[in-house]
C-alpha cells in the first residue's frame, strides 16, 4: 500500500476516535440534560467545563518532544480512554456530576492522544512541507474528528431510548473502539531501539523557550474564531428543543447531520484553496484565511433573525437547513485554513525542538475561546435571551476581521 494512504487511512482512525468524547459531550448530553433531567441552559452549558484537559496539552507537550515519546503517548492515552469508558459504561447513573467526572477523565485521554498523534503528523518532513500534502492531511483531520462526534451525537440519539443502559452502551462502544485503537497503536507505532534525532535535539536545546507572545495577533484571531461558532451550535438544538419545533431524538440528527456532509465537503475544499491559488500566484496562507473569514462572517449574518423570531415556524426548517450548510461548509474551509496557518507558524519557529509546544499553545488558544464561549453562553442567553446572545458573538466575529 502507498505510504502517503497508508498514513491517511491510520491517521483517519485515529481523529475519528478524538471526536467521540466531543459528540458525547456537545450532542448527546445536552439533550439528555435539558430533556430528561430538565437542568437550566447555564447547568446544560456549564459542563462543557470537563474540556479543560484540552487546554492543559502544552504542558504534557513540553515533555514529549520526540517521535517515539509521542508513539508511546498515543498508546498508554487509548489504554486509559478504555478503562475509563468501560468504568463509565457501569457507574454513569445518568448523574449529572458523574457524567462530569468521566468526560473530564475521557477528554484528559483523548487530549493526551491529540498531542502524539498531531506530533507525528506534523514530524513527517514530506507532508509537513509540501502545502497540498499537508492541507490534505488537516482536511482528513477535521472531517473525521467531525465524523466521530456525528457517529456518538445524532447517530447515537436517533437510536437511543430514555433508559440509562444506552448510555452504558454507548460508553461500551466507545471503549471497544478505543480497545482497536490501541491495538492499532501496538502494531503501527514501534518505537524499537533506535535513537531520535529529535532526542538528542531536545536534550541539547530544551533550555529554549517557546515564545507565544510573538504571536499575539494570530493568537487573538485564533481565540476569537470560533466564538459565534460555537455559540450557534450550542444554542440552536437548545432553541429547537425549547421551542418544540423537533422531537428530542431527531434534533441531534438535524442539527448534526447537515453540518456533517457540509463540513466535510468545506473542510476538503479548505484543504484544496492552498494549492489552487498558490499554483496560479504567490498568495499567502494569511490572506486566502483572511478571505474566507470575510465570506464565513458576512453569511452568519442572518442567523440573528431565525433566533430573534423573525422567522416563522413554516420556513424556520427550511431557513435553518440552508443556514447550517452554508455556515458549515465555509467552516471547514475556514477550520483546515486555520491548521494548515499554524502548522506554517510552527515551521516558521526558531526553536525547531519545540515545535510540538507550540503548535499545543496555539491550539490551545483556539480551545479557550471555544470553551469559555461553550460553558457560559447558556448563562448569557438566560439572562439576555437567544437572540441578543447570537448578536454579541456576532460582534465577536466581525472582531476576527482585525486579527488574521
Amino acid at each position: 500500500m502507498n505510504g502517503t494512504l497508508k498514513q491517511a487511512i491510520l491517521f483517519s482512525f485515529f481523529y475519528f476516535l478524538e471526536g467521540i468524547p466531543y459528540g458525547i459531550q456537545s450532542d448527546t448530553l445536552p439533550i439528555i440534560y435539558r430533556s430528561s433531567l430538565s437542568l437550566s441552559l447555564s447547568l446544560t452549558t456549564f459542563s462543557k467545563i470537563s474540556l479543560i484537559p484540552w487546554l492543559l496539552k502544552p504542558f504534557l507537550a513540553s515533555k514529549c518532544q520526540s517521535i517515539n515519546s509521542n508513539k508511546i503517548l498515543v498508546k498508554y492515552s487509548l489504554a486509559f480512554a478504555v478503562l475509563v469508558c468501560v468504568l463509565a459504561s457501569f457507574f454513569h447513573q445518568n448523574s449529572y456530576k458523574n457524567l462530569l467526572i468521566i468526560q473530564f477523565f475521557l477528554h484528559s485521554a483523548i487530549a493526551a492522544m491529540d498531542i502524539g498523534v498531531d506530533y507525528l503528523q506534523i514530524s513527517d518532513e514530506t507532508v509537513a512541507n509540501d502545502v497540498k500534502s499537508f492541507g490534505f492531511f488537516k482536511s482528513i483531520e477535521v472531517c473525521f474528528y467531525k465524523f466521530g462526534a456525528f457517529v456518538a451525537g445524532a447517530v447515537f440519539l436517533r437510536f437511543s431510548g430514555e433508559g440509562q443502559s444506552d448510555l452504558s452502551l454507548l460508553y461500551g462502544v466507545a471503549g471497544l473502539l478505543y480497545a482497536v485503537g490501541f491495538m492499532v497503536a501496538l502494531l503501527c507505532f514501534q518505537t524499537g531501539g533506535q535513537i531520535d534525532q529529535n532526542d538528542v535535539n531536545y536534550e541539547e536545546e530544551k533550555g529554549k523557550p517557546v515564545k507565544i507572545s510573538k504571536h499575539a495577533k494570530i493568537c487573538g484571531f485564533l481565540l476569537t474564531q470560533k466564538l459565534f461558532g460555537t455559540a450557534f451550535r450550542t444554542l440552536l438544538p437548545l432553541y429547537i428543543l425549547d421551542h418544540g419545533i423537533l422531537r428530542k431524538e431527531h434534533i441531534a440528527a438535524y442539527t448534526g447531520t447537515l453540518p456533517l456532509i457540509a463540513g466535510t465537503f468545506g473542510s476538503a475544499f479548505g484543504g484544496m484553496i492552498p494549492t489552487v491559488f498558490q499554483r496560479k500566484s504567490e498568495v499567502s496562507v494569511q490572506s486566502l484565511l483572511y478571505g474566507q473569514t470575510t465570506i464565513f462572517t458576512i453569511a452568519s449574518i442572518p442567523s440573528y433573525f431565525m433566533f430573534s423570531g423573525h422567522v416563522t415556524n413554516d420556513s424556520f426548517m427550511l431557513f435553518t437547513s440552508v443556514l447550517i450548510t452554508v455556515l458549515s461548509f465555509l467552516g471547514g474551509a475556514q477550520t483546515t485554513l486555520v491548521f494548515v496557518r499554524m502548522a506554517e507558524i510552527v515551521k516558521e519557529n526558531e526553536f525547531k525542538e519545540n515545535r510540538n509546544q507550540l503548535y499545543c499553545w496555539l491550539c490551545s488558544v483556539e480551545i479557550i475561546g471555544k470553551l469559555l464561549c461553550g460553558i457560559i453562553i447558556g448563562s448569557v442567553a438566560e439572562v439576555l435571551g437567544y437572540s441578543s446572545s447570537i448578536l454579541l458573538c456576532l460582534g465577536f466575529q466581525f472582531l476576527t476581521l482585525f486579527l488574521v
